[in-house]
C-alpha cells in the first residue's frame, strides 16, 4: 500500500515581528508538499483475542495484526505555492504519533493507553520499512507523486501490535479508539504543518476465562414510575425530588474460574455521565447508583467501587434515584438511561 506523510522545520534568525507572524501563520512562503487523505480515518481492527489464565496478569504482553481497508482509497498529493514536483521517483516521508502519551517504553516498544486495563504499542511502515511509534520523517517508500494529482492505495498495509496488560480483568473488554495520527509528505514535514493528518482508530475485544454473573446475567430494570416534572425545578443539581424513593436492589454475583475468596469490586459503567451521575436521555434528568450504606459511585470511574469477597455466589445491594442535572423542569415525556455493572479484581 501506500499511506504516507511528514513533518518540517525552518530555520530562522532574528527578523521583523511581521515575518515571524507569517511563519506561524504557515503563509504561502513555505514550499512543501504533502499527501492528503480521501478519509481522515482510518480503522485498524484485530477482531478477537482469548487468552488463557495465565496470561491475564499485569505485564503480560501478547502480538497481533490490526487489519486496515485502505486499498482503492484516495489521496491527493498537494504543494505549497512555488513548489514544483517532477514525475520521477521521489522519498516519501511519514510520521507517526500517539493521540495520548506514552505511560511506557520496554524492549525498543512504546506503549500508550487503551484503557483501565490494555495498553498497546504500535509498528506501522510498508514493506520491510516497519517503524514503532512514534517516529518522525521516517522513509516509506519512494513514488511519483506530482502536484495535484490523484491517487489510489493498493494493497491493505497492517498495524503490528502489541497489547500488553496493564491490570487483570474479568470476562471481556471491547474497545474502539483514536490512538494515532499520521502524517505523509516531503521530508521538511509540510504535512504536520498543514494539519493533513489520518485519526487511527484501533479496535478489537480481548477475552479471558475468568467471568462473572450478576443476577445470572438478567438484565436489571429499575422503574420510578410516573414523575412530576415539576419536581425537578429549583432542587439543585445533583439532588433527589423529595417525593420519589429510592430504590434498592440486591445482586447475586457467581464468578467462574475466580478462587474462592478472592478479592473482588463491583462498578458502575455508563455510555454518558457527569461526575457521580448517569446522564439520561432527558438533558435535565441524570440518575445516581449507590452501595447499601448510601456511598455514591462515580460512573466510569475505576477508583470508585464496592469491594466484596467471591463467595460463589456473592450477594451485594445496591441504591438507584433519580437527580436533576440542571436545576430546571424538564420536558414531559419518558426517560431513560443505560448503564452496566463490571466486576474487576481489586
Amino acid at each position: 500500500m501506500q499511506h504516507w506523510l511528514k513533518n518540517a522545520t525552518r530555520p530562522h534568525s532574528a527578523i521583523p515581528l511581521v515575518i515571524l507572524l507569517n511563519f506561524f501563520g504557515l503563509s504561502n512562503t513555505h514550499a512543501g508538499w504533502w499527501r492528503e487523505e480521501a478519509e481522515s480515518n482510518l480503522e485498524a481492527t484485530f477482531g478477537s483475542i482469548t487468552l488463557n489464565s495465565s496470561q491475564n496478569v499485569t505485564g503480560a504482553n501478547f502480538p497481533t495484526t490490526a487489519k486496515t481497508n485502505i486499498n482503492g482509497k484516495g489521496f491527493t498529493t498537494k504543494c505549497d505555492s512555488g513548489t514544483t514536483l517532477t514525475s520521477e521517483s521521489k522519498t516519501i516521508y511519514t510520521t507517526g504519533e500517539y493521540v495520548n502519551s506514552v505511560i511506557l517504553t520496554e524492549d525498543g516498544k512504546n506503549y500508550a493507553a487503551v484503557n483501565d486495563y490494555l495498553m498497546a504499542a504500535l509498528q506501522y511502515g510498508y514493506g520491510s520499512r516497519l517503524y514503532w511509534l512514534p517516529m518522525e520523517n521516517v522513509v516509506l517508500g519512494w513514488a511519483d507523486d506530482t502536484c495535484g494529482k490523484v491517487s489510489s492505495h493498493y494493497g491493505d498495509t497492517p498495524f503490528n501490535v502489541t497489547l500488553k496488560i496493564r491490570k487483570p480483568f474479568v470476562g471481556a473488554t471491547s474497545f474502539r479508539l483514536a490512538i494515532a495520527r499520521i502524517y505523509t509528505g516531503d521530508q521538511a514535514g509540510t504535512a504536520k504543518l498543514r494539519g493533513a493528518t489520518q485519526t487511527v482508530y484501533l479496535a478489537g475485544t480481548v477475552i479471558v476465562p475468568q467471568s462473572c454473573k450478576i443476577n445470572a446475567g438478567q438484565k436489571l430494570d429499575i422503574n420510578f414510575g410516573d414523575i412530576s416534572a415539576n419536581s425537578f425545578g429549583s432542587i439543585g443539581i445533583g439532588n433527589k425530588p423529595t417525593n420519589v424513593n429510592v430504590q434498592t436492589r440486591d445482586l447475586s454475583i457467581a464468578c467462574t474460574n475466580i478462587a474462592a475468596q478472592a478479592l473482588l469490586t463491583l462498578r458502575v459503567q455508563a455510555e454518558q455521565s457527569n461526575g457521580d451521575i448517569i446522564q439520561s436521555n432527558n438533558p435535565d434528568i441524570g440518575f445516581k447508583i449507590a452501595d447499601q450504606n448510601n456511598r455514591v459511585l462515580t460512573p466510569n470511574n475505576a477508583s470508585s467501587f464496592i469491594p466484596f469477597v467471591n463467595q460463589n455466589p456473592a450477594n451485594l445491594t445496591i441504591k438507584a434515584w433519580p437527580v436533576s442535572t440542571t436545576n430546571k423542569v424538564p420536558a414531559l415525556g419518558q426517560f431513560r438511561a443505560r448503564g452496566y455493572l463490571r466486576v474487576d479484581f481489586n
